[in-house]
């Protein structure tokens, strides 16, 4: 640990003077800095040095001071005083093990960020509109120790193929695309923090599918932090909903990332937000795709009757199109050697009785409902 040439960063907590900062030294590392007394000059602060990713559940209200400052000390920790927050910090002594019980606050001490919580809510409220607020703390690369570009992009694709699920669970699939569409508004430096908002913005009730999306969201994340059958917790989801799940879940394993999301509506006074921590991330990376196999054959033997309007058929490429009475468009296809499609008539009403089975991408990587054509009747 750098103790000697620890620099403040930014206040976490503030009330007639600084209570708690985060701090920097030259290399990277990352501090955090708990009021003690104060001195001639100055205060003194008991100084630990942080895994960003424990730092950022903190600040997210994932859990308070005691169990961070605690975690932490395993790093070492000095007792320093801060002097002026463009001065390094002036260290008065360093340990190393357990830190004295009279350095360390209650239980229960904890905060939850303004900037990246209630923000939203004023975000909303100004641009009446659903708002969205992600973030990610991966290990910084290269010289500048910028986050990748890659990183960020494949963040809010995972991020916007679950809020297309969600929205199609609690909407159903007419619109689902145009709904469930997220607009970028801005980036934060630092963390990862990326702010999005609807871009189809409020129907004309003054509500946002999004919002009921990410109400619906909250209890998946819920549910996912403590489940212990993961087989059995997931039945209740679309294949689809659990794929996009995974796909997050492996993009925080492999970047060495913990995931937090905040939300409110115009009409929101409180921010709804979750946390997922990169060790649970690990544990439900590994374990997601044996319970997608579960649900997988499930599926395999759900029945599905549409009506509708046949909007096309090929014989040669084995797929068809029915539209049915909500103007939704349904798409399937048939195995080889079993039905035939060339006596249809397009534009003729017609019943597909079908199985709806889970099959891979053609990418290898998602998976999707497929509807496999079974019978063919005329109503």
């Amino acid at each position: 640990m750098m103790f000697n040439h620890i620099q403040y960063a930014r206040t976490l907590d503030y009330c007639d003077g600084i209570l708690l900062f985060e701090g920097n030294d030259p290399i990277g590392g990352t501090y955090v800095g708990s009021y003690l007394e104060q001195v001639e000059g100055g205060d003194d602060y008991l100084v630990v040095g942080c895994r960003p990713e424990m730092l950022r559940l903190f600040r997210h209200g994932a859990c308070d001071l005691l169990e961070l400052l605690t975690a932490s000390a395993v790093y070492g920790w000095c007792v320093a005083s801060l002097l002026g927050t463009k001065r390094p910090l002036t260290v008065k002594g360093t340990g190393a093990g357990d830190i004295p019980n009279e350095y360390l606050p209650e239980p229960g001490y904890m905060i939850f960020d303004s900037e990246v919580n209630h923000g939203v809510v004023a975000d909303a409220a100004e641009r009446n509109n659903f708002v969205l607020q992600v973030s990610i703390e991966p290990p910084r690369t290269g010289r500048g120790r910028a986050v990748e570009f890659a990183v960020v992009e494949g963040l809010m694709d995972r991020v916007q193929d679950l809020a297309r699920c969600a929205v199609k669970e609690v909407a159903g699939s007419r619109g689902v695309m145009e709904a469930s569409r997220l607009g970028l508004v801005g980036m934060s430096e630092g963390s990862v923090v990326v702010t999005l908002e609807a871009a189809a913005g409020l129907d004309e009730r003054r509500e946002s599918a999004l919002a009921q999306a990410f109400e619906w969201l909250d209890s998946l994340f819920d549910k996912m932090e403590v489940s212990q059958q993961l087989d059995v917790d997931m039945a209740e989801y679309a294949p689809a909903t659990v794929e996009a799940y995974a796909r997050l879940m492996k993009l925080l394993k492999d970047k060495e990332t913990g995931f937090h999301y905040t939300w409110a509506a115009p009409d929101t006074v409180a921010p709804s937000h979750r946390v997922v921590s990169l060790e649970r991330a690990q544990t439900l990376e590994s374990e997601l795709p044996r319970a997608l196999m579960e649900l997988s054959l499930e599926v395999a033997a759900k029945e599905v009757v549409l009506q509708g309007v046949l909007e096309a058929a090929s014989q040669l490429n084995r797929r068809w199109t029915l539209r049915d009475a909500r103007g939704v468009f349904r798409r399937g296809v048939i195995e080889e050697g079993e039905l035939g499609l060339d006596d249809l008539v397009i534009g003729g009403q017609y019943t597909f009785t079908c199985l709806e089975r889970v099959v891979e991408g053609r990418s290898g990587r998602r998976r999707r409902p497929t509807l496999f054509l079974q019978s063919i009747s005329e109503p």
